[in-house]
């Protein structure tokens, strides 16, 4: 494939994010870490948890694939989720893994992915 064919490529799969029911998967098969952050919710005066992971377009343009880097669009993990992984990491929130996430929805804003992970 050629560089001006990747680009075409890549201005596509930039413009249609994954589609719902899309399983997004690291491109070599490995797991990629999962990142948690605390934010302060003013509503219930208590910081809310958030995990996530990362997703980019890979450098062939061949589609939406997990990363290990900062760099793509945000993959948020559910609550429900969330403490699945967290009661399987020794109730611990650092150090998570997965292979596998599942889109179930876009953010109202599109810059990112609402997912739940997928045990095997």
């Amino acid at each position: 494939m050629d560089y001006k064919q990747r680009a075409r490529n890549f201005v596509q799969l930039r413009d249609n994010k994954p589609e719902i029911g899309t399983v997004l998967v690291a491109k070599n098969g490995d797991e990629v870490p999962l990142y948690t952050q605390y934010k302060w919710d003013p509503e219930v005066e208590e910081e809310t948890r958030i995990i996530f992971a990362n997703a980019a377009i890979d450098e062939e343009a061949t589609g939406w694939y997990l990363t290990d880097g900062g760099r793509g669009l945000k993959c948020l993990i559910l609550p429900g989720s969330q403490d699945v992984l967290v009661k399987r990491n020794n109730g611990m929130s650092n150090g998570l893994a997965a292979h596998k996430l599942r889109v179930l929805r876009h953010t109202p804003t599109g810059s990112a992915l609402i997912c739940e992970v997928i045990y095997e």
